[in-house]
């Protein structure tokens, strides 16, 4: 029961406050934020019948989830208020959803060009990995197993792509992005798919590029991207666009899951992965795992976590950049250490989980609150400024705080000179490709 609980806790004193007294939409930031954690709650209730061992939460689990969603909720309305507070956006600009979209044949070839440039470097770079390593293998997909091994995520040589492959894979994430949203426009404006099919092969290459990574993650983000980009337009096209078309946007959110989990649990060799557990215990475990990993901590203290820099889990990124550039020598490494569930594993403990042991409970509060403050903005400024740039960049990395269910991914990865670069990227393409389309029309 106590999962349960927790369940009804979040809905009835986070989610229902905050989506029918502070007037939330259902997909900002916060919303969503809660209802990953609902889910992700939900299915360790399941896990109770199979892999969790963890059947009582402890007291500190119930006060971490509940004032950590609150802080990030409280961040995310300040952002709000300010905004008002500087009669700016009092309320949201009624922009029409842009004309239907055309992209040239020469930029669609130049795109194609691009992912398959990129599909090549990958797959070259896999095979360099394996040689170096004296794996031999003719097979792709163990290939992919055999690097996802060697990566930071199980292994302290922390293998990666060439800086080249790397800064391509960067292009066609962008690339990805503004297609989805080239199609998700032109569907809404049409209502037509076919019409619009040579805008999805870009999508189809960025799935492959997704694969050959090893990463269910990647998929799993311009999915969200997609969702995120059509919510955000209908309020674009009609301000008043009710909460009774929140809950249909929630259906069709519902009615993907069904359909995408049990594709991704039965391609997984595809990803070079492999799992002798039934649909519902991988499922159950890949999404709901988090809560008991933190129960496991609060209950016991035997995670063992190093720390040898002032709040080197939280600001990761920011270290790892320093260096980079030599100046500073951090040797660390992103993933947190491994949990025993039987015979499966987990390192994700939620957002909350690198902050509290860098630092303390009120100290993670306060960076919850910040990170939903500026997760706020970004929200904000997608539905309220015309220019595009602002939509794609959030529609990009609103898989961050649909993530923070598992881990903290704002100060940790998001804060960081990548992001910069990915916003430099994104301006130019969003220039090149939609020079003619950046601002929403003001029909």
């Amino acid at each position: 029961m106590s999962y349960l609980l927790l369940v009804c806790i979040v809905l009835f004193f986070v989610i229902f406050p905050f989506y029918y007294i502070f007037n939330f939409r259902l997909f900002s930031p916060s919303i969503i934020n809660c209802l990953m954690f609902v889910f992700s709650i939900s299915l360790a209730y399941v896990g109770l019948f199979s892999w969790n061992n963890q059947y009582d939460l402890n007291f500190m689990v119930y006060v971490i989830i509940f004032f950590g969603l609150l802080s990030f909720c409280f961040g995310e309305l300040l952002s709000k208020i300010k905004i008002t507070h500087n009669n700016k956006l009092k309320t949201v600009e009624k922009y029409s959803i842009n004309s239907t979209i055309k992209i040239g044949k020469y930029k669609n070839l130049i795109s194609i060009f691009f992912y398959l440039l990129t599909i090549l470097f990958i797959i070259l770079d896999l095979k360099k990995i394996c040689i170096m390593y004296s794996f031999n293998s003719s097979s792709l997909s163990e290939m992919i197993s055999f690097y996802r091994y060697k990566s930071s995520l199980f292994s302290d040589d922390g293998v990666s792509f060439g800086f080249l492959t790397l800064q391509l894979i960067k292009v066609c994430n962008i690339l990805s992005i503004i297609y989805i949203y080239i199609f998700v426009n032109n569907v809404v404006k049409e209502k037509n798919i076919k019409n619009n099919v040579v805008y999805a092969i870009p999508i189809v290459l960025c799935f492959i590029l997704g694969f050959l990574q090893s990463g269910r993650a990647y998929i799993l983000k311009y999915i969200v991207s997609a969702f995120i980009i059509y919510s955000v337009l209908l309020v674009k096209n009609d301000s008043n666009v009710t909460k009774k078309n929140d809950r249909k946007i929630l259906k069709k959110v519902i009615i993907s899951l069904i359909t995408i989990l049990p594709l991704f649990y039965f391609i997984l060799p595809l990803f070079g992965r492999s799992t002798s557990s039934s649909f519902i215990d991988y499922i159950s475990f890949y999404f709901g795992c988090p809560i008991p990993s933190l129960n496991v901590f609060f209950n016991s203290n035997v995670i063992n976590v190093d720390r040898t820099l002032f709040g080197e889990h939280t600001f990761f990124a920011i270290y790892k950049f320093l260096d980079k550039v030599n100046l500073l020598d951090f040797d660390g490494v992103r993933s947190l250490n491994f949990i025993k569930f039987g015979t499966i594993s987990s390192n994700v403990y939620t957002c909350f989980f690198r902050s509290y042991v860098d630092f303390n409970f009120f100290i993670t509060m306060l960076l919850t609150v910040i990170s939903g403050f500026v997760y706020g903005k970004m929200y904000q400024f997608s539905v309220n400024k015309s220019n595009i740039k602002y939509l794609l960049f959030y529609a990009y990395f609103s898989a961050n705080f649909v993530d923070m269910f598992r881990d903290e991914t704002f100060f940790s990865s998001f804060i960081s000179p990548t992001t910069v670069s990915y916003f430099v990227i994104l301006n130019i393409l969003v220039w090149f490709f939609l020079k003619e389309y950046r601002y929403n029309n003001l029909n």
